[in-house]
């Protein structure tokens, strides 16, 4: 009998401690200021593809010229 009544006490008690939590929570989200919503920019890429792009360089292509110096 001893048992069951600090059983019922301790379920009585933890039961108390949520719903004072949740009351705390409760009031503490009403009284505080509203939070702005994150915004998310998003941007658009385009790609576009020629078929020129598509070919091998030609041999000429690939060496660098008189007027474009190298890095």
């Amino acid at each position: 009998m001893q048992k069951l009544l600090s059983l019922r006490s301790l379920l009585g008690a933890f039961i108390a401690v949520a719903a004072a939590a949740a009351l705390g929570m409760s009031l503490a989200d009403a009284m505080s200021p509203p939070q702005p919503t994150p915004m998310v920019k998003l941007e658009r890429v385009v790609v576009q593809v020629s078929r020129r792009a598509e070919q091998p360089l030609s041999a000429p292509a690939t060496q660098p010229s008189a007027d474009r110096q190298a890095c």
